[in-house]
């Protein structure tokens, strides 16, 4: 009688925990697909430039969107320079890629494998002092 009380109990155990277990879906693993928003706030100097860091661990678009430059001498009509390439030592090797004025939508789009990139942001000689600016780099994790 014991040992049929042990082996009732045991396939009881098993069924409810198979039961729970198969009631459970699946969670989809799609993190990596979520776009992550860096901040980049800094201080631009007249005739200066500004650059930030950043990687990815998959492939996809990364967008440019200078939100704000804000100061006593930035001139409503100016445009500033952007670009995305690789750092080298305490710069960024970026070139001129788009002249952005700023705004909410995205200034500059492009596709990048995984690896580590920097954002350049530059003054092409349109500030006569310092401005701050807030510039937004949406890419992949």
């Amino acid at each position: 009688m014991f040992r049929y009380l042990v082996v009732a109990y045991t396939a009881a155990l098993a069924l409810a925990a198979g039961g729970c277990y198969g009631e459970m879906p699946p969670t989809p693993s799609n993190a990596s697909s979520i776009p992550v928003v860096d901040q980049f706030v800094g201080t631009l100097q007249p005739s200066g430039e500004a650059f930030y860091s950043f990687s990815m661990t998959s492939a996809g678009n990364v967008s440019l969107t200078l939100i704000s430059m804000t100061g006593s001498s930035v001139p409503e009509d100016a445009l500033f320079p952007l670009g995305i390439g690789s750092p080298a030592g305490t710069g960024c090797t970026a070139s001129v890629e788009a002249a952005a004025k700023p705004g909410g939508s995205p200034q500059y789009t492009v596709a990048k494998n995984a690896g580590v990139y920097c954002v350049r942001i530059a003054d092409n000689a349109r500030l006569g002092a310092p401005a701050s600016f807030v510039l937004n780099v949406t890419h992949p994790r």
